[in-house]
């Protein structure tokens, strides 16, 4: 039983080294080069291909004889990317942070320049202000998750959104100068989080992170909310930081993360 589960794992290890080096080909590969790549016998990979073939996961052109990945693979992958997908995942992991921290926990996604929380759970102190937010999109430019989700863009893409959205104010606190929010996204690259200090609800302050995609791009923002002060900087750093750093790279791990890009939570 242990020598068939063993070449199980070897066959399926096997598959993944095929998908993951094609799906880095712009073009078709050819078989000769693909089985000296992968240090693999032609006869063996062959098998593989000519499998794949079965499923539609794989294409032979007749005229070049090349192979290469069909996009039936892409439907795997929308489906694993969707909003519904990533809260399934993060979920739990909301649960574990609100309770570890005794605090509101969520989970925001950007779509069209919008956030959307994908899960929430609610500090017994903040429960309306936290419901209007489940409810109502709030603006990017107002909240700890949004800003994290903002700091992912290009220079150009951050003008695009300027131009479609501007910058909302929620409360005499939120950020509506647009260097001064620049500023701001640079901060929340350096340091690796951002906070949220009355702008989208007064009297509610909230701290956010990153959660990373298989890019290795930001897909989401993991954060923590209450009427506590976020700014006193030894239960920040010591009580909230590396229990959000923790379930945040937990998240990202899943989500199929780099290492390298795990390396990168300074918490």
């Amino acid at each position: 039983m242990d020598n068939k589960n063993e070449q199980g794992g070897q066959m399926i290890t096997k598959l993944f080294s095929i998908l993951e080096y094609m799906s880095k080909r712009t073009g078709q590969v050819r078989l000769q080069n693909l089985a000296a790549h992968l240090d693999m016998s032609q006869s063996t990979l062959l098998r593989y291909l000519n499998s794949m073939i079965r499923e539609g996961y794989v294409y032979q052109d007749k005229d070049t004889l090349g192979y290469a990945l069909t996009w039936k693979i892409c439907k795997i992958a929308s489906e694993l990317s969707s909003p519904l997908a990533a809260k399934c995942i993060v979920s739990p992991y909301v649960n574990h942070l609100s309770r570890d921290t005794g605090l509101g926990a969520a989970a925001m996604v950007m779509q069209g320049y919008e956030g959307i929380y994908v899960d929430l759970i609610d500090d017994p102190t903040t429960l309306l202000t936290s419901l209007v937010r489940l409810g109502n999109c709030p603006p990017l430019n107002a909240t700890a998750s949004g800003k994290v989700l903002l700091s992912q863009l290009s220079p150009l893409e951050f003008e695009d959104f300027y131009a479609l959205k501007g910058l909302e104010r929620k409360t005499s606190s939120t950020i509506v100068d647009r260097n001064q929010l620049m500023e701001e996204l640079e901060c929340v690259r350096r340091q690796g989080y951002a906070l949220e200090l009355d702008e989208c609800t007064d009297g509610v302050e909230c701290v956010a992170m990153p959660i990373y995609d298989y890019r290795n791009k930001i897909y989401m923002a993991l954060c923590v909310f209450d009427s506590r002060h976020f700014t006193e900087p030894t239960y920040l750093k010591e009580q909230i930081l590396p229990k959000l750093s923790k379930y945040a790279k937990e998240v990202s791990f899943r989500l199929g993360c780099s290492e390298n890009q795990l390396k990168s939570y300074k918490y």
